[in-house]
Order: C-alpha cells, then sequence, then structure tokens
C-alpha cells in the first residue's frame, strides 16, 4: 500500500475519532428517522417528520457529509410533495419519490455505519500505540474532471478506467457495488460505495465523472479514487457536442503494458481476436465477450471484420475494458451479454436462408424466429394456417411438429393425433421387443419417417433414447400413458430394468417418465407390483444427472454442458414430471450455467450463418431459439 493512501486512510481515521461524539449523535438522529418511517410504511410517508430534517441537514453539512446531506434535502422535499398533493396521482408520484429517497438514504446510513465503526476502530488504535502521537498528515486532494473509457468488474468489485479531461491524466475509480445483477450488471440500480448512493451502473459508465477535493493517491503515474465517505463525486450530463477523449492507439508490442486502444480481428469462428498479421492475441477474453462476439460475427458478412478494443494492463495478460465498433461509441461488450443483439428482421433473414433439413425443421426454425417479433400477428397467423397443413413424417418430426403447435397456440385435428399417438405407440413397441426378435424394415421405416428404399439394413440402434423419449412425450400430451400400461412395463423390463452405467440423455428422459407412469399406475391399482413404488423416485433420478451440470463450489471448471436437443428432452421431462409448462420456462428451471446455455445458442445461430445448406445447422438453430424462449434469455439476442 503506498504512503499516500495510507495517509488518506490514517487522516480519515483521525477526523472521525476527533468528532466521535458528534457522529454517534448524527446517527442516533438518523436511525431514529429511519425507524419512523419505516413504522409509518413506505406507502405512506409521514409529513409530520418534516420538522426534524432541516436541523438534521444543517448538522451534516457542518460535519462535511455531503452525501447526506443531498439525501436528506431529496427526502425532505418528497416528503413535503405528499403534503402539499391535491389529487390521487399527484399523492402517488410524491409517494413513489418519498419511497426511492428513502431507499437512497438507508443505503448511505448502511455503507456509512459500516465505514465509520471500521474507522474508530483505527483511529482508536493508532491513538493506543505506546509513544506514538497521532500527526497531522497532509491528505493529497484533486479536483479534476475524467471520462470513462472502459471498465473492470470482478464480484462486486468495479474500477472505472478514465481519462482526465485536457490533461489525460489515467485515472482509476474503485468502487464496491451492491445489489448487483450479475446476468445483468448495466440494467439495473446498484448501490454504489464511491458514489453513495442508488443508481444504474450504466449511469456511471456513461456520464462525466466530476471530483471536487477528494482524497487521491497517486501509483505509477495513475491517479487512484477510492470512497471518501466525507465526499462523492458527482456525475454530469453529457451535452449532444460533447466530443470524449480517446485513449492512445497501441501497438502489438505495447499490448499487456499499457492502457490504450487497438484495432483487432475476429476469426472465423468469432472466438478468438487476431492482429493485423493474423497471429492469436494474448488478451483475456471473458465468457460474456465471447458471447456477444459469436452473436456479432453470426449476422456479420465480412470476413475481415474489425473490432476497436480498449486495452488495460493486468498481471498476466491484457484485458478488454470496452470495444468501439459494432457496439458504438462505448459499449462494455464484456460485462453485460445484451450489449449485442439483433434485429427481429435480421434474425428471421438468417432462419429464412436455411436450405437445408426437411420441411419441418425448416418450418420450425421460421416458426421461433418469427416469434421473436419479426412476422406480426399476419405473419404468425399464415404459420399456423401452414402447421395446420402439415403432415410430418417419423416420431422425431412429429415431436417437433408438437412443439410448434404449443408455441403457436394451435390444437392439432383428431385424425393427427390418432396418427400421432399411433406411430409414437409403433416405436415404444419396437423398443419392448427382446434383443433377439427380428426387426423389420416395413415396422422400423415409418417410425424413422423414411421410405424403406433409404434403409439398408436394419439398425436396432436406430430405435435411440431420444426416439423413445418423443414417443412417451407425446403420448403423455396428447393421449393417456396409462392406456398403453402392459406395454410401459415390457418397455421398462426390454430397456431400462438396470439402469445403464453410461445412459443418452434420451434414455436417461424416457426412463424418467416410465418410473412415473408405472409408480402411479401401480399407486391407482394398489398392488406390490415389481415395479417402482414413489413417483417421487423419478424426479430425483432425473435430478440426479442435472446436477452434475450445475454451477457447484469447489468445481474448478464447469461441466461441458450436453446439445440444444438434450437440454430441451431435459426440460421437457422435468416439466413433465412436475406437471409445468412444457416449452415457456422449463429451460430455465433446470438452472443450468445462463452464460453457458447462451453461448451454445449463438454457436447454433453461428452455424447457420456459416453453412445455411446444412440440416445438422438449421435443427441446432432451431432448437436454440426454443432454448432462447423456454430459458428467458430472449432479450439476449434480439431488440424487441
Amino acid at each position: 500500500m503506498s504512503d499516500s493512501h495510507d495517509a488518506v486512510q490514517l487522516a480519515d481515521a483521525i477526523a472521525f475519532t476527533a468528532s466521535r461524539a458528534h457522529m454517534d449523535h448524527l446517527l442516533r438522529q438518523l436511525t431514529e428517522l429511519l425507524e419512523a418511517l419505516f413504522v409509518a410504511g413506505l406507502a405512506y410517508p409521514q409529513p409530520d417528520l418534516l420538522a426534524g430534517l432541516p436541523e438534521l441537514i444543517e448538522r451534516s453539512a457542518a460535519l462535511g457529509l455531503e452525501g447526506l446531506v443531498a439525501r436528506l434535502g431529496a427526502l425532505e422535499v418528497a416528503l413535503a410533495s405528499t403534503r402539499a398533493a391535491n389529487n390521487e396521482v399527484e399523492h402517488a408520484e410524491a409517494t413513489r419519490q418519498a419511497t426511492e429517497a428513502l431507499q437512497h438514504l438507508s443505503a448511505w446510513q448502511r455503507l456509512y455505519r459500516r465505514e465509520h465503526a471500521l474507522l474508530l476502530v483505527a483511529g482508536r488504535l493508532a491513538a493506543q500505540a505506546e509513544g506514538v502521537a497521532m500527526p497531522q498528515a497532509r491528505v493529497p486532494t484533486a479536483d479534476l474532471v475524467a471520462w470513462p473509457i472502459g471498465a473492470r468488474l470482478e464480484g462486486a468489485s468495479l474500477e472505472i478506467f478514465a481519462l482526465e479531461l485536457g490533461a489525460r491524466q489515467h485515472v482509476v475509480f474503485h468502487d464496491h457495488l451492491s445489489d448487483l445483477s450479475p446476468l445483468s450488471p448495466l440494467a439495473r440500480p446498484v448501490i454504489s460505495r464511491l458514489f453513495q448512493a442508488q443508481l444504474p451502473l450504466r449511469a456511471m459508465l456513461s456520464a462525466v465523472i466530476q471530483l471536487e477535493a477528494h482524497p487521491v493517491a497517486l501509483r505509477a503515474e495513475v491517479l487512484h479514487v477510492n470512497p471518501a465517505f466525507r465526499c462523492a463525486p458527482r456525475l454530469l450530463d453529457v451535452a449532444p457536442s460533447f466530443l470524449p477523449p480517446h485513449p492512445p492507439t497501441l501497438a502489438a508490442g505495447q499490448i499487456g503494458r499499457a492502457l490504450g486502444r487497438f484495432d483487432a480481428e475476429v476469426d472465423a469462428t468469432g472466438q478468438h481476436l487476431l492482429d493485423p498479421a493474423g497471429a492469436s492475441l494474448s488478451i483475456a477474453v471473458g465468457e460474456t465477450l465471447r458471447f456477444n462476439l459469436v452473436k456479432w460475427r453470426a449476422q456479420v458478412a465480412d470476413p475481415t471484420a474489425r473490432l476497436a478494443l480498449i486495452l488495460a494492463p493486468s498481471e498476466d495478460q491484457a484485458e478488454v475494458i470496452a470495444a468501439e465498433d459494432p457496439w458504438g461509441d462505448l459499449a462494455l461488450p464484456h460485462l453485460d451479454p445484451a450489449a449485442f443483439r439483433w434485429s427481429p428482421k435480421a434474425l428471421y433473414a438468417l432462419a429464412s436462408s436455411a436450405s437445408g433439413g426437411d420441411a419441418v425443421d425448416r418450418r420450425l426454425l421460421l416458426t421461433t424466429a418469427g416469434l421473436f417479433g419479426a412476422l406480426g400477428d399476419q405473419g404468425l397467423d399464415a404459420l399456423r394456417g401452414a402447421w395446420l397443413d402439415t403432415r410430418p413424417e417419423g416420431v422425431l418430426a412429429w415431436g417437433r411438429a408438437a412443439q410448434a403447435w404449443a408455441l403457436l397456440g394451435l390444437e392439432p385435428a383428431e385424425a393427427d393425433i390418432e396418427a400421432l399417438l399411433d406411430l409414437a405407440t409403433a416405436a415404444l413397441a419396437l423398443g419392448a421387443q427382446p434383443k433377439e426378435t427380428p426387426l423389420r424394415v416395413s415396422q422400423l421405416a415409418p417410425v424413422l419417417g423414411l421410405p424403406p428404399a433409404q434403409l439398408a439394413k436394419v439398425d436396432r440402434r436406430a430405435i435411440s433414447g431420444a426416439l423413445l423419449f418423443t414417443a412417451l412425450r407425446l403420448i403423455d400430451t396428447w393421449g393417456d400413458l396409462s392406456d398403453r400400461l402392459e406395454l410401459l412395463k415390457a418397455l421398462y423390463a426390454a430397456r431400462y430394468q438396470s439402469p445403464s452405467a453410461a445412459p443418452t440423455v434420451g434414455d436417461v428422459c424416457a426412463r424418467a417418465l416410465l418410473l412415473r407412469a408405472l409408480a402411479e399406475a401401480e399407486a391407482e391399482a394398489d398392488t406390490q407390483a415389481d415395479t417402482p413404488a414413489d413417483a417421487g423416485a423419478a424426479l430425483a433420478y432425473l435430478d440426479a444427472f442435472l446436477q452434475d451440470l450445475r454451477p457447484r463450489a469447489g468445481r474448478p471448471t464447469p461441466a461441458p454442458l450436453p446439445t440444444l436437443r438434450e437440454i430441451l428432452d431435459y426440460a421437457t421431462a422435468r416439466a413433465l414430471l412436475t406437471s409445468q409448462d412444457t416449452l415457456r420456462g422449463s429451460v430455465a428451471a433446470l438452472d443450468l450455467p445462463p452464460l453457458g446455455l447462451a453461448r451454445l445458442i449463438a454457436d447454433g445461430l453461428l452455424a447457420l450463418a456459416r453453412a445455411p445448406d446444412s440440416a445438422e445447422a438449421a435443427r441446432a438453430a432451431a432448437n436454440g431459439l426454443l432454448c432462447a424462449i423456454s430459458g428467458q434469455q430472449a432479450g439476449w439476442f434480439v431488440v424487441f
């Protein structure tokens, strides 16, 4: 720790210790005020409390507590407005402002009391040191105006990198945040210890910051600014004519040693940064930035598209603290998952470019993209009509069509329901056959949705867990599994009596549905048949596999997520076991790592952009958009 920083801390300790009696009195008054407001109820602040506020404001100003003066003043104005309100509308608005002012005041009090207690202890310990007097240290302060050029956020610790206007001094503001949302850090208000206020993080990073007699420390020609509760920086609005300063341009050899701007190219995968010579850059690219880069790369047609990165040195390698294009003049794509988003029309144009896959795949992709807002009511009505005229081939195709029907709120015709139930039942019957029973092409071809001529030979592996799970899901949704109890018992005995050491996701989901159906049948019949007796065992069995995919303390690296198709199967199975909606919100209920899931979705869109004629890419993109809808992550991909 530097001598100047020590001097700031010591001076603060001396000042707070000397005014201990005043501080204690002030905090008692403030506590009584807040208690009275809370007892009165936030919806109805007591205007009678106005009488004590001017005295408290005057005492706070005498002690130099500018942050408290501002918050008490805002509360005084808001409470006065409640008394002066002439109608319900004015009273409601005044009440809202009083509630907001109270929240700011309460946040200031919590932070102040914590810092006050720490400084009191530090001052007393210094005074008790034998033979050492507490000197009057000179505290360096600064008056300046700075423009933020980037930020680094680690947990609740925030560093704002800025350039002083005019002098171009490099300034770093150190802050500690409360109430921070890690998945939408820029959108929601946070409590800032540095600014002594509750305000959106985006506002802190997009306004001019002004200091007046604020304690500072100079280290390695960089001015460091820490929270000081006797004063706080101010945020100044930016005029339309304001021209922000730009950091210096870095050469490749300067990366990691200095702060500056560097133009980098994004490779074909959207995941790696290259210098002008094509060599990979040693730059710390976080998961959020990689996610935004993949989304951006999926839409940019130029294979040599470049970014203007703002880099800051760190112990290991340079870190990205902002990017200028394509997100705008100043953006923070490494902090905000929604920093780059598609327009609904651009997303639908990508979906329309798909030429691979069968008709059901392409139509499901158009449907999911259309639900992001590009088509309007008439376009969605046209899609509904097209789906009602669709006759899928094979169990898996019926399963994808059923997802589209559910998304669009459609009810298939009775003939279609009978056809899909018959086909799903035939698939279960094939799975229930003993391994030694010969399997004929005429049986397998309709289930797979393929002409018999395309099946060169019968392969029992084609009756996969994913196929059986889809069949069970279709029957559970449109029919009744209990009507096929003997078939379910035979399937359980043939495929799932003994759990596999390495089951596929489809097998896990199919076995979970069978466990639930057989347990319910046994409970209804009140028998002691050789079937599982506890319906809760099905959910416990499924959750045991999901637990391995969720974040866990002490795990050095995140567990790899399954494919998008498998995630949808997990979500659907769990929703069926818990009687929840099988599409909207079901993926979110899995509690998977949000950014890991979002990266998979973005990778699916990038794959489609690079190979629109690929059937696999079209299916992955459709599954990805389904996951975005069901995982409640649509706002990370599209501007609504």
